[in-house]
């Protein structure tokens, strides 16, 4: 008994003591946290502004904004806050008003102004950004570091980047690349809608490729991740999702908008937001469309289909989203595929549809490329619009190659 009872405790000690073991050595080590852990040398005695929100946290959940403000190695002077507030709770396109974040001054970035002025830089000496995208084109956090990157090159002033994975994997590249005639806050860059890199990455390209328009030279350097590898979903990272923004709760809620996003621009579809499932739904509105059988046949690793009943649209047919974490499947490509094929049933109800002309508008921001809105109102076959939504998109990850840091 005695011997059971050393062996039992044994184990409990043993279990006790995984868990931190895992933590400290497998779980993606992020740039906010070698920062941290360097005790913030390269920021010493400078004055600092921080782009960020609450999703902004080191591996243990501390949130960033909060430990910059409290060291005394270095004098925080503000914070910058992307669109959805620091809190990540107003609504998309909503107006966001400054703040005060653990007592100092929240600029936000997407309300009067987009991009930090002359005089709001004029007492800061580098900023530091620490910012979690999506790894989607339209999701306009990476807007927010491009605009933050030309404002700190046309006033000579450092950026610090601490890296952060994409939640969608560093090998997951889809879509079209977006057409500079088509360019706005939600498409700031030619890139494809689901872009596979990370926003250090993303910098790099931006920078290098000369996408800021800006005749200075831009002084900026990535604090790179430790142990993230590019074929990491985000649940294999080791890291805790925290909500964005409020219909990008989860994980599967970007794979979700990833896939609908596009078209719930266009406002013919319920996709799901005010639900519990955000972008995991996608429920028909006009009583004229029937859902296509041919689209449970769809046969995609990753992506998984239910056809559900909506009793509140007459009971309509639609569709429910799930996702395996294991696989990285194309997801903008495949959402075309299903409109694809609700087109092969009935070609002309986008065109025959009184679409507003703003729905038009931000549909084409959205993919980036007019051409698509042709191709789905003058609809000819799926596999031509499949084509139309992978444009560009070789030479992209040709591009790419150059400026990958992992």
């Amino acid at each position: 008994m005695i011997k059971k009872h050393i062996f039992n405790i044994f184990i409990l000690l043993l279990l006790s003591i995984t868990p931190s073991f895992a933590i400290n050595d497998f779980v993606v080590k992020l740039g906010i946290d070698v920062l941290y852990e360097s005790n913030f040398e390269i920021i010493k005695n400078k004055n600092v502004a921080l782009l960020a929100n609450l999703s902004s946290r080191t591996r243990f959940g501390e949130q960033t904004a909060e430990i910059m403000a409290k060291s005394n190695r270095f004098k925080l002077v503000k914070i910058f806050t992307p669109e959805h507030g620091y809190y990540s709770i107003i609504p998309a396109g909503k107006a966001v008003n400054d703040n005060v974040i653990f007592g100092i001054n929240a600029i936000s970035l997407y309300g009067k102004d987009r991009k930090p002025s002359p005089e709001l830089l004029k007492n800061v000496d580098i900023i530091v950004v620490d910012i979690q995208d999506v790894g989607i084109r339209s999701y306009t956090y990476i807007s927010t570091v491009y605009n933050v990157l030309e404002a700190a090159a046309e006033n000579n002033i450092k950026v610090i980047i601490c890296d952060r994975p994409n939640p969608l994997s560093g090998n997951l590249v889809d879509g079209n690349v977006l057409k500079l005639n088509n360019k706005s806050f939600i498409g700031i860059a030619p890139i494809p809608y689901i872009h596979g890199c990370t926003v250090g990455e993303l910098a790099n390209i931006f920078v290098n490729e000369k996408y800021i328009n800006s005749a200075n030279k831009l002084d900026f350097q990535i604090i790179k991740m430790e142990n993230w590898d590019r074929d990491f979903t985000w649940e294999q990272t080791g890291l805790t999702w925290y909500p964005t923004s409020p219909n990008i709760p989860t994980v599967n809620a970007i794979r979700g908008a990833a896939l609908l996003g596009v078209f719930g621009e266009l406002r013919i579809f319920n996709i799901g937001i005010g639900t519990s499932l955000p972008f995991q739904y996608l429920f028909f509105t006009n009583p004229n469309i029937k859902i296509n059988e041919k689209i449970f046949d769809l046969d995609e690793n990753g992506i998984i289909i239910t056809k559900l009943y909506n009793s509140s649209i007459n009971n309509l047919p639609g569709i429910l989203l799930n996702f395996d974490a294991e696989y990285s499947p194309r997801l903008y490509t495949f959402g075309f595929k299903i409109l694809g094929m609700l087109l092969e049933q009935k070609p002309n109800f986008i065109a025959i549809t009184k679409l507003e002309d703003r729905d038009k508008e931000m549909f084409i921001k959205a993919v980036g490329n007019s051409e698509i809105f042709d191709e789905i109102t003058n609809f000819r076959s799926t596999d031509l619009l499949l084509e139309k939504v992978n444009e560009g998109l070789v030479q992209f990850l040709n591009m790419r190659l150059r400026y990958l840091l992992y």
